[in-house]
């Protein structure tokens, strides 16, 4: 069976989105009418890959940048980011990244606080995968009740 080039356009950019915001991409998904596997394909392999590669590259990046720039104390980036981890804690953080900061920021937060990578992985997956049933269900429900 061929698929379209629409077909892998729509998709892309379902993807593309995901890496970043999670309610973009489901949304879209419900938009172009895309089945809930197919969603789900495209909007967990983007949390997932871009998780793993933040973890993974990020680690040599971070000890690059790392070698380049010695801080004294903190700055104020840092100061920020321990307030909303003090704020939020570590399941707070896996719960809003996806939505909030989106997942490469929240995957660095959490690398950056040393949180295990493996529970990184884990926990974003899992967030990733609520927040795109639950968007993905609100804009079938919206669109739903718009065409009725």
């Amino acid at each position: 069976m061929l698929v379209s080039a629409s077909y892998w356009s729509k998709a892309g950019s379902i993807y593309f989105f995901s890496v970043w915001k999670m309610y973009i991409g489901p949304s879209l998904s419900a938009v172009y009418k895309f089945s809930y596997v197919e969603m789900l394909f495209f909007n967990m392999s983007a949390a997932i890959l871009s998780t793993i590669l933040i973890l993974y590259l990020g680690k040599r990046i971070f000890s690059f940048i790392g070698r380049k720039k010695s801080t004294k104390g903190f700055s104020g980036r840092l100061r920020k980011i321990l307030r909303l981890w003090h704020k939020f804690g570590f399941y707070g953080l896996f719960a809003l990244a996806p939505i909030i900061f989106g997942i490469p920021i929240g995957t660095i937060i959490a690398s950056r606080l040393k949180t295990p990578s493996s529970k990184i992985l884990f926990y974003m997956t899992l967030s990733s995968f609520v927040w795109s049933n639950i968007f993905y269900f609100l804009a079938k429900t919206g669109l739903y009740l718009v065409e009725f």
